[in-house]
């Protein structure tokens, strides 16, 4: 079809535009939450990165730049051979699959609902681990992209997670 969009496609895109607002600001205060309250301090992680976080070398960038923080945040779980982190992901994955669980184990990243993926094991599996490294992709660094559903649910989903590997 040219370069134009279809009428369905653009009627689509107007009327998300309208609850982009609400969105966000649900993607922001989530996001700022589990990082900030629910992950930063657990002893399970080793390394939060999320900019909302005053210890994060861009804090001052993403406080001037930014309305808010976004909902994307990398965390690296104390696991020195990465059986914790295969552990830990295939437990939400069953939880997801079984019902119990909400967070989507996934490459893609941008959507309304929770996802997480190691980028390790999925985005990078074909670089070697040494250029990996090199790139700050540790074997244990986890991407989350938090979602818009209620936060209790998201939490009590990295809640099981964090179980499983205690």
């Amino acid at each position: 079809s040219g370069g134009m969009m279809e009428h369905e496609v653009a009627q689509r895109i107007a009327i998300n535009m309208i609850t982009l607002p609400d969105r966000m600001e649900k993607h922001n205060r989530s996001g700022y939450s589990i990082a900030t309250r629910f992950l930063k301090n657990n002893p399970l992680i080793k390394n939060v990165y999320y900019p909302g976080l005053p210890e994060h070398p861009n804090n001052d960038v993403a406080r001037r730049l930014m309305a808010g923080f976004g909902g994307m945040i990398s965390f690296e779980l104390n696991d020195a051979d990465g059986s914790k982190t295969k552990k830990f992901l295939n437990k939400l994955a069953r939880d997801q699959r079984e019902g119990e669980g909400i967070i989507t184990l996934a490459v893609s990243l941008g959507c309304i609902d929770t996802l997480i993926c190691c980028p390790a094991l999925s985005t990078h599996y074909s670089l070697p681990r040494e250029e990996r490294l090199a790139q700050g992709i540790s074997d244990n660094l986890i991407r989350l992209s938090v979602g818009i559903e209620n936060i209790n649910d998201i939490t009590y989903s990295l809640e099981r997670g964090f179980q499983a590997i205690e």
